[in-house]
């Protein structure tokens, strides 16, 4: 919504020319839903130690609404930044035993399905986690797909 909102204010794509500028409504909207607490990080927090400390929660309960959208706030920059990486997205769950396992292992399949266009995104994503991306040094030493280590 915040890139539809620009685009309208611009006039790029607005579908009729008097909805231009509810190219700002938009924009105030997403801004406002971004700002509540609930979808920011506490002070000084480090997203990989909040997860650390949220995973056993998220795995039990992945409806648990306010972590989720934390999360996801702290996905959409990457998504933002890089439009055409929302393609990524389609290769998880290729498999059926994809989604089995721990959440490590399940970033680690979708990195592996992923084509290599699209690795850099869904590697800094596993690092977002604070896991080491497969195929690296640190990802070998760290193999046992236990918990993420500290940064």
């Amino acid at each position: 919504m915040r890139r539809l909102g620009a685009s309208w204010l611009k006039g790029d794509t607005v579908p009729y020319p008097h909805w231009k500028t509810y190219g700002t409504a938009f924009q105030t909207y997403v801004q406002g839903l971004l700002a509540q607490p609930h979808r920011a990080l506490p002070p000084k927090a480090v997203f990989a130690e909040w997860y650390q400390g949220n995973a056993a929660v998220l795995d039990r309960n992945p409806y648990g609404r306010e972590r989720d959208e934390l999360v996801a706030g702290m996905l959409l920059p990457l998504f933002e930044e890089h439009p055409e990486a929302w393609a990524a997205i389609s290769y998880l769950n290729l498999e059926e035993s994809d989604a089995t396992g721990s959440f490590q292992t399940y970033l680690g399949n979708w990195h592996r399905n992923t084509p290599e266009r699209q690795k850099p995104l869904v590697a800094k994503i596993i690092e977002t986690f604070g896991f080491p991306v497969p195929g690296t040094p640190m990802a070998s030493r760290n193999a046992g797909g236990g918990a993420p280590q500290s940064r």
